[in-house]
């Protein structure tokens, strides 16, 4: 039940087929955890504590915004749910079985992207969307693959699966990449592009060799299959004099948009240093923007900050993004840990691929946050710490027993 859970909310389902008990399986879940877990194992995490102090600076950062009802209203809504759905993976992700359930769960919600991907494109031109969800936007549909692709890794990959499901999910990861490079989404290609050097820097010997390889693959692919509209969106990383053909996508407005974001970056940093301690509030930047352009004498624009470290600087102050970027800083470096201990440790050998996975993701998350304020309040980070606070549990309890027997 968990793991079907983690497919509906990962792959965003429920926003295409109205999955009615969903909350009602959400609290049975969440019940059941607690009746079952040792409540000292995640309430004293750190990522627990970092939640719960995020959590706790939201509400006089609310009370003194723009606009305290909204804010608060936020909090009840969305980040109550984020924190119900953190609460679930920590209490139920025990053991070396929880984490690869976990793990496995979010691997199969990409086939479930994909299908949406397949039987309900977008309206976005030629750029790839799904249609009746908020990933009809591409930008938010590259977010949602390039996020997964990590645990798709680790699944097809690992041992101990069985050959037809990793062939079956290697399949679906090709065609995830596909739909990426589709989409068009400048920020999808950066991101990826990223994590392949870090893995370049990271592995040795023959991994370095076969992902070498398997990138330069996917880059002859991604030239043959990308058509020539979505060729020219990505030249404009580059160059931002490229004219698109007639009946291409609108170039000029691929540049435009990244004016227009690093004019909301600007933008966000100086409500942050206008708000240093609160913010102002939760929701609240567009209104602070649009009442910023509207003061200059430009068009009023109601946008959000596009990347989410400063939309939670913004809106929460100086303090609250310093939380933020603990729970990041915090999978960072305990994924990290743990792959080095594991690889190391006889016991935790074979299982070492989970935290180099965890760690993978929690670099491309990191990278995303740039890019987009959809992670601000999104519910990847608060999972993505759970998953690592569980294999943290787990490993840790390997690692702490003595080398050797006493004799």
């Amino acid at each position: 039940m968990m793991s079907l859970f983690i497919i509906v909310i990962y792959s965003r389902l429920i926003e295409i087929v109205p999955v009615r008990p969903l909350p009602q399986v959400g609290l049975a879940l969440l019940l059941y955890g607690l009746l079952t877990s040792r409540w000292m194992d995640w309430l004293t995490g750190t990522p627990t504590l970092l939640l719960l102090a995020l959590t706790a600076w939201m509400v006089p950062s609310a009370l003194v915004g723009d606009w305290p009802g909204g804010s608060i209203q936020m909090i009840m809504d969305t980040w109550s749910r984020l924190l119900l759905y953190y609460l679930i993976v920590a209490c139920l992700g025990r053991g070396l079985a929880g984490v690869q359930s976990l793990m496995s769960s979010v691997a199969w919600a990409t086939a479930a992207l994909v299908l949406m991907g397949l039987f309900q494109p977008g309206h976005a031109g030629v750029r790839y969307g799904i249609a009746g969800s908020s990933m009809d936007n591409p930008n938010e549909l590259a977010a949602a693959l390039v996020l997964a692709l990590p645990f798709c890794g680790w699944y097809v990959l690992g041992s101990g699966r069985p050959k037809v499901l990793r062939l079956v999910l290697l399949a679906v990861t090709v065609c995830a990449l596909v739909m990426l490079f589709r989409t068009g989404s400048r920020m999808g290609l950066l991101v990826l592009v990223s994590i392949v050097i870090v893995l370049l820097v990271i592995v040795r010997g023959k991994a370095r060799l076969l992902l070498s390889g398997a990138a330069l693959a996917v880059s002859l692919a991604a030239i043959v299959l990308t058509p020539k509209a979505i060729e020219q969106r990505y030249e404009t990383i580059v160059d931002k004099n490229v004219e698109g053909a007639e009946g291409n996508v609108d170039v000029s407005h691929a540049n435009g948009s990244s004016e227009a974001r690093w004019s909301l970056l600007v933008t966000s940093l100086r409500v942050t240093a206008q708000h240093p301690v609160f913010g102002v509030g939760l929701g609240n930047f567009q209104g602070e923007n649009a009442s910023l352009t509207k003061r200059s004498g430009e068009q009023v624009s109601w946008q959000v900050a596009h990347n989410s470290y400063t939309q939670i600087s913004s809106e929460c102050g100086i303090p609250g993004a310093l939380i933020y970027l603990g729970l990041i800083v915090y999978c960072l470096r305990t994924t990290n840990r743990l792959r080095k201990a594991m690889a190391a440790n006889p016991e935790l050998r074979a299982h070492a691929p989970m935290a180099f996975g965890l760690f993978v993701e929690s670099v491309v998350f990191a990278l995303c946050a740039m890019f987009s304020s959809g992670f601000a309040y999104g519910f990847n980070l608060p999972l993505l710490a759970a998953t690592v606070l569980s294999l943290e549990r787990f490993a840790g309890g390997v690692l702490a027993r003595p080398a050797t027997s006493p004799t």
